[in-house]
């Protein structure tokens, strides 16, 4: 019943978690943008600014592990054909 209760939440605030993801991803687009352009690196943590982007795709894997794991401990798995291709098949696209 509570998993039910959060996945409607879920849907409720999706148009607003939807524009928070795309204002991140422009901020962290235009930051390593603007280091690149000027030569650069990041101010802390990494020498140059693609390194913060490879840093961000691990991390993005190591989520999706953890959302899985979750849902499969709480009795609702996701499985790899479902998940496939609202994440990991967007990624492999060579072409839109």
């Amino acid at each position: 019943m509570r998993l039910r209760y959060r996945l409607g939440c879920l849907r409720q605030h999706s148009a607003r978690i939807a524009q928070m993801l795309n204002d991140s991803a422009k901020a962290v687009r235009d930051a390593v943008q603007s280091r690149v352009e000027a030569g650069r690196g990041m101010d802390i943590h990494y020498d140059h600014p693609i390194l913060l982007l490879q840093h961000m795709l691990w991390h993005e894997g190591y989520h999706h592990g953890q959302i899985k794991l979750a849902l499969k401990v709480s009795g609702s798995p996701l499985l790899d054909e479902a998940a496939g291709p609202l994440t990991w098949d967007i990624w492999m696209r060579k072409s839109r």
